[in-house]
C-alpha cells in the first residue's frame, strides 16, 4: 500500500499531473516522494536528512530502488522543469 500511494505520487509528478506541491498524504509518503525526486521543496519541511530519518527502514529501501528504478524519468523531469524556470514558465526544482 505504501509502495502504490509513493508510485501514484511519483509518477503523477512525471506526467506533469500534479506539481509536488499540490502532493497530499502523509508524512512519510511525501518524503518518499520527495526523497526520489530528488527535492522536498513544496512537498515537506524537513530537510533531507531528517527525511530519510523519518521512513521506516524497510520504506528506506523502498526508496533506494524507486530512485534506480525512476532515475532516468526524474532526471528528464528536473532538465525540463529547469529549462521552463529559466524560461520564466514554473518553478525550478532545487
Amino acid at each position: 500500500m505504501f509502495e502504490e500511494r509513493v508510485r501514484e505520487r511519483i509518477q503523477a509528478v512525471l506526467s506533469g499531473d500534479k506539481t509536488p506541491e499540490e502532493l497530499t498524504g502523509a508524512t512519510s509518503i511525501r518524503c518518499a516522494v520527495g526523497l526520489v525526486l530528488g527535492t522536498l521543496e513544496g512537498i515537506t519541511t524537513l530537510s533531507e536528512s531528517d527525511a530519510w530519518d523519518y521512513l521506516d527502514p524497510g520504506n528506506v529501501a523502498l526508496v533506494h530502488e524507486l530512485r534506480r528504478e525512476y532515475g532516468n524519468e526524474v532526471r528528464q523531469w528536473r532538465t525540463a522543469a529547469e529549462a521552463a524556470a529559466a524560461a520564466g514558465y514554473g518553478t525550478r526544482p532545487t
